[in-house]
């Protein structure tokens, strides 16, 4: 039997896991099959060898923060990602509306707030390139959406509709909403009205996303939003072997309800499968800077020299927060907690304390994500705590 290797790197600084490295690696098929002087060993006819001297060789980068079906499913219909500006985004809804005309919502997302003014844009755009279907399209953070007068009318949304206490609509001066959605309100709405993706359209979802993930060198992530739809579609791919990624399932927290739902999601836990683990659950504590509902100590100012009397918003309430982590660390969940303002954010992290008193140190590894406004009081609270400041650079 042939023993030469389809690939050997040399030249390379490899690691190999185990906190040492060595100077070759050989593979064979699709796996790993020698380092150091085994791997040279391995050279022979057939074999292709890349010298990359200085180069370091790692098994594959992780992602602890990221959501692949919503991302995959905006790869699978209206993807804004990579465009730039009013012009670009409005010639692709165009294109796609016109290469799917069974559609009967546009949907999709990847925009970006500061292509518009003041972030906001408007429904009477999408209107002129959607042909009088619905649409809705998240905002590239997805802590908004833009939506059309024909989605508008579908939900019955008008001046005289209240904001939802979660969010709010975007309005103009006689209160007639422009078209944008913040936070609870755009979840609501597309919960309420946009066609759920099936099954089948779930797990093409992370497919689609895996395969960029994957192009990207990335071999593993932790998914920082899996509801039960997505789980049943993580779960399937994992039984099937398509999934090919190592998945830690960060579970939603529902902020409209309180600690009994930590029973059904000790059950949501029990639905891994080889390759996938829900043992995360993810907490929003509050919302974002951008719109001004990221919870924060001082009011935001008003654009104008002054303030305001807004301090943001805070999802979840400091006295079912503090429980519910204390009661999460118990159980050996590892919790991970959106908070982006300073209120937030020494909120989360008096969480993690009251959970260290009342459970002691444990290793589940309970992360703050995104951290963008912090106390400097706050920081040495995070190694303290044992705390992981999960940061996004992409938003930097």
């Amino acid at each position: 039997m042939n023993q030469d290797a389809d690939l050997v790197v040399i030249g390379s600084r490899v690691w190999v896991g185990d906190g040492t490295s060595t100077d070759a690696l050989a593979v064979r098929g699709a796996n790993v099959v020698a380092h150091g002087a085994a791997a040279r060993d391995m050279i022979g006819a057939r074999t292709r060898v890349l010298d990359r001297a200085g180069a370091l060789v790692v098994p594959g980068f992780q992602d602890a923060h990221v959501h692949a079906p919503q991302a995959g499913h905006n790869l699978d219909n209206v993807d804004l990602r990579d465009l730039t500006g009013r012009h670009a985004y409005l010639e692709h809804i165009a294109r796609y509306v016109a290469e799917h005309p069974a559609a009967e919502w546009i949907v999709g997302g990847g925009w970006s707030m500061e292509h518009f003014p003041k972030g906001t844009p408007r429904r009477e755009d999408l209107d002129a390139v959607t042909g009088g279907k619905p649409a809705f399209l998240f905002n590239r953070d997805v802590h908004g959406a833009w939506v059309n007068s024909a989605a508008l009318a579908r939900a019955g949304i008008d001046a005289t509709t209240p904001d939802p206490p979660d969010g709010r609509y975007e309005r103009d001066a006689d209160g007639t909403p422009v078209g944008m959605l913040h936070e609870g309100a755009a979840y609501t709405f597309e919960s309420a009205w946009v066609p759920a993706p099936t099954h089948s359209e779930w797990e093409r979802a992370i497919l689609c996303a895996q395969d960029h993930l994957h192009s990207l060198g990335i071999t593993s992530w932790q998914d920082a939003w899996v509801t039960p739809a997505t789980l049943a579609a993580y779960r399937g791919l994992a039984h099937d072997r398509r999934l090919t990624a190592r998945v830690v399932g960060a579970l939603w927290w529902d902020r409209h309800r309180h600690l009994e739902q930590i029973d059904e999601l000790r059950e949501q836990r029990e639905q891994g499968a080889p390759g996938f683990h829900p043992t995360t659950v993810k907490i929003m504590v509050d919302g974002i800077v951008e719109n001004q509902t990221a919870g924060m100590l001082e009011p935001f100012c008003d654009g104008c020299g002054g303030v305001t009397d807004n301090h943001g918003l805070m999802y979840v309430d400091r006295d079912v927060l503090l429980p519910a982590v204390t009661e999460l660390d118990r159980l050996g969940f590892q919790v991970h907690m959106h908070a982006i303002g300073d209120r937030a954010i020494r909120t989360a992290l008096d969480a993690v304390a009251a959970a260290r008193a009342a459970n002691g140190p444990s290793d589940n590894r309970h992360h703050i994500a995104h951290v963008q406004v912090v106390q400097p009081q706050d920081v040495g609270r995070f190694a303290e705590l044992g705390v992981i400041a999960n940061c996004q650079t992409y938003w930097a």
